[in-house]
């Protein structure tokens, strides 16, 4: 067989036995399997616009749903303030009369943070109400005395 020259000298083995002669040129024919693969290739290219087109109405329509989930959701209630840490000198001595100071050797987690909160509370009441400690003293024990150091009790 003839080799064509020109501009179709660089063709693909595959493709030159299809090779024709037309007005003294070689016009390139594909091979038949070459044409299937390439109807396979456009239908399967197809398939996937089709799927990513779904794909995008899914999304969309499921972020529609969520946006207009998020509008109908009631807002949300203004923060509460769950304890003042405002007293007065009276509410502060009731509150270190009762508070538990040895919380923190509880087994019970509700009795520790419960602890934990209302020796936070004291301390802001103490900033507050009683800055050089006295009043703190005369309630807590020994040793949660302020101004003392631990095991130099007077």
């Amino acid at each position: 067989m003839q080799q064509p020259h020109g501009p179709s000298a660089h063709i693909h083995p595959a493709f030159l036995p299809a090779l024709t002669a037309i007005s003294g040129e070689a016009q390139v024919v594909p091979h038949p399997r070459v044409a299937a693969n390439d109807e396979r290739a456009a239908g399967f290219r197809a398939m996937c616009a089709e799927a990513q087109g779904m794909a995008d109405e899914i999304k969309a329509r499921g972020a529609a749903k969520a946006r207009a989930a998020a509008a109908a959701r009631p807002a949300p209630a203004p923060a509460r303030v769950l304890h003042s840490t405002v007293a007065t000198e009276a509410e502060y001595r009731a509150a270190l009369a009762v508070h538990d100071w040895h919380f923190e050797r509880s087994d019970d987690h509700g009795v520790w943070t419960a602890g934990v909160n209302s020796l936070g509370r004291l301390q802001a009441m103490r900033k507050r109400l009683d800055t050089d400690g006295a009043i703190w003293n005369e309630y807590a024990p020994v040793e949660f005395r302020l101004g003392l150091l631990a095991g130099s009790a007077a």
